[in-house]
């Protein structure tokens, strides 16, 4: 709940500091709905806590499971890593023929003209465990058990899906996935600790995060012929938010560094925060039909459409989006899908993320990956729906796999001292 309410508060936050202003009209009835989804997910979590036991993080981390199990469920989630950026390296270069020279626009126009196949299916469904070898390795050599190959192996294995989606694709969320999740696993194991120099740290990272992913915009502007100055007035982004004129005469009066920095907080601001506009204007513009979960469940509907020849998601997905190919917060995919039941839909989601949070909370190694990924999924609630999005239900689908195969351990506790639910 915490995650949630600290999500909201840093978003609006920078509405408030942001350079941007709201050009689209505004109604009541689809900020009622964010609120009614937002206390269905509390109601969840509530109804499901335990009582508050106090945690300790005196014992050590996995001490209920011995070396050679450990280094067992590294070395099987190692395999599975290694099969996903195979068949990653396979579908990129062999079947859609991108190339790693080729521009950004072009490889994307090459991998929607391919599509999906059997070997991105098969990819998607082992691709995660590349995030999940850094957590299984990080144990390994908290324990004192790692080598160095398997240090490398991981990192090797870690940076496949961000090189493959970045620098060739150009899709920025996956740098911010890992490396976000990266850090929430050092923070887990006690590897972390919150003080004024790792404070200053993740300052610096994300700022050269913030760097990375605006060359990574430039570039793909570029491609498409685009001034950074005609992007913040006239991209899928701006069509809610646009620029203050003082951010875009210091873009237009400067050169170098600080235009640049001028440019990247501006597209930062509109793509952080374009989603709740976005929202409002499909509740007030989107069709009366719905989906009922071919969004958020998108990957299995998938599968179950090809088995049973219904409409493809795209095509039902069509059918109901008002502004296709942008993010409209968490809910605009649960609107999609169940309409005003989607309350319901946020209540099991609370009881999910709960449970998981308190298996967590047990010292249960095998929740930690699926924890930290839905924490990536609450805080972003008003930003975009990361289990709809970037191969989410995928990843949250891996990672709970591995909550059901990796061995329960002890039942002592362990993990974080003072927790977040």
């Amino acid at each position: 709940m915490r995650v949630v309410i600290l999500g909201i508060l840093v978003y609006l936050a920078l509405l408030i500091v942001a350079p941007v202003d709201v050009v689209t009209p505004q109604s009541l009835l689809p900020y009622v709905y964010l609120a009614l989804c937002l206390l269905g997910f509390f109601c969840g979590c509530i109804m499901t806590r335990h009582s508050d036991e106090h945690f300790h993080s005196t014992t050590p981390v996995a001490s209920g499971l011995s070396d050679e199990q450990l280094s067992k469920i590294h070395h099987m989630t190692t395999i599975a890593a290694m099969i996903g950026a195979i068949l990653k390296t396979i579908d990129l270069f062999v079947i859609r023929g991108v190339s790693v020279a080729g521009a950004v626009l072009n490889n994307r126009n090459q991998m929607d003209t391919v599509g999906s196949n059997p070997v991105s299916i098969v990819c998607a469904v082992f691709l995660p465990a590349c995030l999940l070898v850094p957590f299984t390795w990080q144990i390994l050599r908290q324990r004192g058990i790692a080598t160095k190959t398997q240090g490398i192996a991981t990192h090797v294995l870690f940076i496949v899906p961000i090189l493959a989606s970045a620098a060739i694709t150009g899709a920025r969320s996956q740098i911010v996935i890992y490396a976000l999740t990266y850090t929430l696993y050092a923070v887990y194991l006690g590897r972390v600790r919150i003080r004024a120099k790792i404070v200053f740290q993740l300052f610096v990272g994300m700022i050269v995060l913030l760097a990375i992913t605006t060359a990574i915009f430039n570039n793909r502007l570029e491609a498409m012929h685009m001034s950074s100055l005609d992007s913040v007035y006239s991209s899928a982004y701006a069509f809610t938010l646009q620029p203050q004129e003082w951010v875009t005469h210091v873009m237009q009066s400067y050169r170098g560094i600080v235009s640049n920095t001028a440019f990247a907080i501006l597209l930062a601001s509109q793509y952080y925060l374009h989603g709740v506009f976005e929202f409002v204007y499909q509740i007030q513009n989107a069709p009366p039909n719905h989906i009922w979960g071919a969004a958020s469940f998108n990957s299995y509907y998938k599968f179950a459409a090809y088995m049973m020849h219904w409409p493809t998601p795209d095509d039902l997905w069509n059918s109901v989006t008002v502004h296709r190919g942008i993010y409209t917060t968490f809910f605009g995919p649960v609107y999609s899908d169940f309409g005003w039941l989607g309350p319901i839909y946020m209540t099991g989601l609370g009881v999910l993320a709960q449970r998981t949070w308190e298996n967590c909370r047990r010292g249960e190694i095998g929740a930690v990956p699926l924890y930290m990924y839905l924490i990536y999924v609450m805080f972003l609630f008003p930003v975009q729906n990361g289990i709809a999005n970037n191969m989410g239900l995928y990843t949250l689908s891996a990672f709970g796999l591995f909550f059901l195969l990796v061995p329960r351990g002890s039942d002592r506790t362990y993990g974080f001292s003072s927790g977040v639910s």
